[in-house]
């Protein structure tokens, strides 16, 4: 005990001081009880386990706010964008003491679609490639809880479909052209856009996405994101003249918007209401291409030779001008394989005709046939839908020249104009007509579809009634309609592998059809006149007032004036083949040479308006174009007696073998049919949206 406690004042109560020294000494000694640890395992254990508990807390606590921070780890992961994740980047930030995700999201452009998809190459007319579309279902697909709607965007459309190409290693700068090489050592080759490398995979920083945004977005031209839902099916068509800036897409079981975002312009968002219980049709990747290609106004033509495997691109909006030297090369290059007769005889064409009557609508001569019906075609801005003549194309058929065209212009669909003796189908070989009879039997007969022949039939009358009654009809009747039509031209196709000459017979043929075509221009010029109104004999006033309203009907004026002007030129067997003799030369009768000089001066004018200029064509190539203008006219005529015009040509106007001309033809109209019946982007194919590249939410 100190003895500091002991010392009491002496005039103080001594009892009270001792009291208080006694309890100071006892709260110091309880104070050096209190500091001591009671170490009782009980005591100790449950002291631990209040220590883990509140440390867990804690560390929880941090773990959240570090996690609630991380907005771009929600938008870059697997639940935003599905397997998509796998390509983001994650890398931490010293500054902010964070992760930073970047997301790697795919970006679609038309030439990436174009060139990441190999072309199916054809061996045959009619060999059937891949399937078009192909079935999946739609439960597990479309059901997937995603964020992002450009997931179920790109199953549906089947973009998800398309391959990358592999991106190129250090081993392959081994082989750069020099050009590449040298740029490549001094540092100047073209580097790519940072944001965005050639695996077709865009970089964007999540957490600096719009906080309106769930998931990053991917991106697309406006072009893909519409090529892509024409080939799953469009039904309502927003790109009309003057079509809104945020346009809705309403397709088959889906729709797409096009909305305008605060920060990010232009984006699109897709919804599907697709049933789970049917099947989903998603086009393959080589659909994909061909309708971003017909989009494009893109088409394929055979070269000068329907049978080699060569086939031609031209692009009708870009390049206007490309498919005419084909068309040239067709018309005054294509030889024939056998010895010409009288009807086959060899006729030329001046090339002034080219430039000005040679159009879009005359590659469908030597188109390729499709492998799936064109879902868009820009019908305007490549002048594939320019007027072209049909019933100048029918004069220089067989069937199509004899057909009741008003008979068949005003017939309901499907319903075939009675009576059948007056409205037969055509003869022509291996074709059958019967609705129960094989596609193909395996001997080269083929089964023809009626309802698409009356189609055709309706299309030379009245093309304008045709494209009012299809775009009325109900989406199903449409599609089912396109696909017989590609059909029975698949079966057309397969019809000429038996047919030699095939390609001469279509230069023939368009040669014919431009000669006729700049006829009818010189005769609504009026520079026939004289020989309109000439009667000649009483049978060319009989033709006018034929029984069936034939294609001639409809060109009274030019057939007229051109069968006067031949009966006057009265051009004879003699006088061709004097015509081939080299001045000089002939051993004929000088009659008949006389004859043809002195008529040939007298309606110079008129030879020069039909040969453009006559006076640049020798006197053969002249006597064989009017022999093809004489065939012309008596095939679209009625018999009369003592008509020489009739009488020498009436053997090549029953040849039986002019059903190839009449199947050409029928070709030629079934390629119209299924390209005016694609919907026409022109108007978004020349806007902005088509090259923008836009985010899809």
């Amino acid at each position: 005990m100190s003895t500091g406690v002991l010392d009491c004042p002496e005039d103080s109560n001594s009892t009270d001081c001792h009291l208080r020294a006694v309890l100071r000494v006892l709260k110091e000694s309880q104070d050096q009880e209190d500091s001591k640890y009671d170490w009782d395992p009980v005591t100790f254990v449950f002291t631990v386990l209040l220590g883990v508990a509140a440390l867990a807390f804690a560390v929880l606590t941090i773990a959240q706010g570090l996690v609630a921070a991380r907005k771009g780890y929600r938008k870059a992961s697997k639940r935003a964008i599905s397997t998509w994740a796998a390509n983001t980047q994650k890398e931490w930030i010293w500054g902010e003491l964070n992760f930073q995700y970047t997301a790697r999201t795919p970006i679609f452009r038309i030439d990436y679609l174009l060139d990441w998809v190999e072309d199916w190459d054809p061996k045959g007319w009619a060999e059937c490639p891949d399937p078009a579309y192909e079935d999946v279902d739609p439960g597990h697909g479309l059901q997937s809880a995603t964020a992002a709607t450009w997931i179920a965007f790109f199953k549906v459309t089947g973009l998800e479909k398309i391959e990358p190409p592999v991106k190129a290693g250090p081993s392959e700068k081994n082989n750069l052209p020099v050009k590449a090489w040298l740029l490549d050592r001094v540092g100047l080759q073209e580097k790519a856009e940072p944001s965005e490398n050639v695996c077709g995979l865009r970089s964007a920083v999540a957490d600096f996405l719009p906080d309106d945004l769930v998931a990053a977005p991917a991106y697309a031209q406006g072009g893909v994101v519409i090529a892509a839902a024409a080939a799953v099916g469009i039904q309502r068509w927003p790109f009309t003249k003057g079509f809104p800036e945020q346009p809705v897409i309403i397709g088959r079981s889906f729709q797409f918007d096009f909305r305008q975002h605060p920060i990010l312009g232009s984006i699109g968002s897709f919804s599907n209401h697709h049933p789970t219980d049917r099947k989903m049709k998603v086009p393959s990747p080589l659909k994909l291409k061909s309708t971003m290609q017909y989009a494009l106004g893109i088409i394929q033509l055979h070269g000068l030779s329907q049978s080699e495997d060569e086939k031609i691109k031209v692009n009708l909006v870009s390049d206007y001008e490309s498919f005419k030297d084909l068309m040239v090369k067709v018309a005054r290059d294509t030889q024939s394989v056998h010895t010409t007769a009288p009807y086959h005889g060899r006729f030329e064409v001046p090339r002034a005709f080219f430039g000005e009557h040679v159009n879009a609508s005359h590659c469908l001569f030597k188109a390729v046939t499709p492998d799936d019906p064109p879902e868009l075609f820009p019908l305007t801005s490549s002048k594939l839908s320019m007027d072209c003549s049909l019933t100048t194309l029918a004069l220089c058929g067989m069937y199509w020249a004899e057909a009741d065209l008003y008979a068949f212009g005003k017939s309901e669909f499907g319903s075939w104009p009675i009576p059948i003796k007056e409205h037969p189908f055509p003869s022509w070989r291996r074709f059958d007509w019967r609705a129960d009879s094989p596609p193909h039997d395996g001997y080269g007969n083929i089964r023809g579809d009626t309802a698409v022949l009356q189609l055709c039939l309706k299309q030379v009358e009245n093309p304008d009634e045709v494209r009012e009654w299809y775009g009325k009809a109900d989406p199903a009747t449409q599609q089912d309609l396109r696909r017989r039509i590609l059909e029975q031209l698949c079966r057309v196709d397969s019809w000429f592998w038996r047919e030699k000459d095939v390609d001469y017979r279509i230069a023939d043929l368009y040669r014919t059809y431009l000669l006729l075509s700049h006829a009818e221009k010189t005769t609504e010029a009026n520079i026939f006149n004289a020989l309109a109104e000439e009667c000649g004999s009483d049978g060319c006033h009989a033709n006018e007032n034929s029984k069936f309203a034939a294609a001639r009907s409809h060109h009274p004026r030019m057939m007229r004036v051109l069968r006067n002007l031949l009966d006057a030129l009265d051009l004879t067997e003699d006088t061709l083949e004097e015509s081939r003799m080299p001045d000089g030369e002939s051993t004929g009768p000088l009659k008949d040479l006389d004859h043809m000089r002195e008529v040939f001066g007298r309606y110079r004018d008129e030879l020069d308006a039909i040969a453009a200029p006559f006076s640049g064509m020798s006197k053969d190539s002249t006597h064989l174009l009017l022999d093809r203008l004489g065939l012309v006219v008596v095939c679209n005529s009625e018999q009369e007696d003592g008509w020489p015009l009739w009488d020498r040509f009436l053997r090549p106007r029953n040849d039986s073998r002019r059903d190839v001309d009449d199947v050409l033809i029928f070709r030629f109209i079934l390629m119209v049919l299924l390209f005016q019946t694609a919907i026409d982007n022109s108007e978004v194919l020349n806007s902005s949206l088509w090259d923008r590249v836009i985010p899809i939410i």
